[in-house]
């Protein structure tokens, strides 16, 4: 079995297990604004720190912010900001929206994000997964595929962009735009 045949076959197997999941999610389904107040309580961790040291990191003092991305890419800056706590820990208080949203951390030169499904961020509390290079490129490869005019879906471009392609990108081997053509190809 070819690489390529390999990589197909876990995007399709993790979409149909993403499409299971998201059946009856009792949310909004459409981008656009939603009334009330979300709090996204999450973890920042620095896992290039690995390389360095035994296990990866949490980050402390950085800040946390959210974006909404629109279906055409364009992101908007939520209210709101937090910072991380010693054990990379943080509790961002902003507003609602049917939007898939990336909420991102920065300190100094220092960046990593993570990436929530539309209609997953449209009240209560999120609990989005840690923060690493793999969730950072799933949202950066999200943002580049919908400003191509993809129909990608937050949940395809967690699929898509396993640990090898984030690395790859983090090893500038590739590009987010070359991974999001791919995606596009792939939905």
């Amino acid at each position: 079995m070819t690489r390529v045949s390999l990589r197909l076959g876990r995007f399709a197997l993790a979409a149909a297990l993403v499409s299971l999941a998201a059946c009856d999610s009792g949310g909004p389904t459409t981008g656009g604004e939603v009334d009330g107040a979300v709090t996204v309580d999450g973890r920042v961790t620095d896992d290039a720190a690995a390389a360095r040291t035994t296990s990866a990191g949490p980050v402390d003092g950085a800040t946390v912010v959210a974006a909404a991305v629109s279906a055409s890419g364009q992101t908007r800056v939520l209210p709101g900001s937090a910072t991380t706590s010693a054990s990379g820990q943080f509790s961002l208080a902003t507003d609602a929206t049917a939007d898939a949203v990336v909420v991102t951390a920065r300190d100094g030169a220092f960046s990593s994000a993570s990436l929530i499904e539309a209609g997953g961020f449209a009240a209560g509390t999120v609990r989005p997964a840690p923060m690493t290079t793999e969730t950072a490129a799933e949202a950066d490869v999200y943002i580049a595929a919908r400003l191509r005019g993809s129909r990608a879906r937050a949940a395809d471009a967690v699929a898509f962009v396993t640990p090898t392609v984030a690395g790859e990108i983090a090893a500038r081997r590739t590009t987010t735009a070359a991974v999001a053509a791919a995606l596009e190809a792939s939905v």
